[in-house]
């Protein structure tokens, strides 16, 4: 998926159905609880995100991640909530200049 001038990575539990597909829609991903962030760490990123996925589901607000500088454990807890859970990190790859000309 690319978003904007990103193509970010969502980690989904490999039991949602999604990820039998290999690709997760909007709708679908605004239904999760998504857990990225903090927006200190790429606000453009951040607010792209959350304008896109606010389009789908006007209520939609990202989760903390619970631990800040540990992606594996990231992981380990969202695999493990009660309620089905993605980790959006990104961009993996910046597919174009970044937005507003910064560099």
């Amino acid at each position: 998926m690319s978003l904007g001038e990103f193509e970010p990575d969502v980690w989904i539990p490999s039991s949602h159905p999604a990820a039998r597909r290999g690709v997760i829609g909007l709708d679908e991903l605004a239904g999760l609880d998504v857990i990225h962030g903090p927006r200190r760490a790429s606000p453009a990123i951040y607010d792209r995100w959350l304008e896109v996925l606010r389009a789908v589901d006007p209520r939609f607000e990202f989760a903390d991640p619970p631990f800040r500088h540990c992606l594996p454990m990231v992981l380990a807890f969202a695999a493990t909530a009660s309620r089905t859970a993605a980790v959006l990190t990104g961009p993996a790859v910046i597919a174009g200049p970044p937005p507003d000309g910064h560099r």
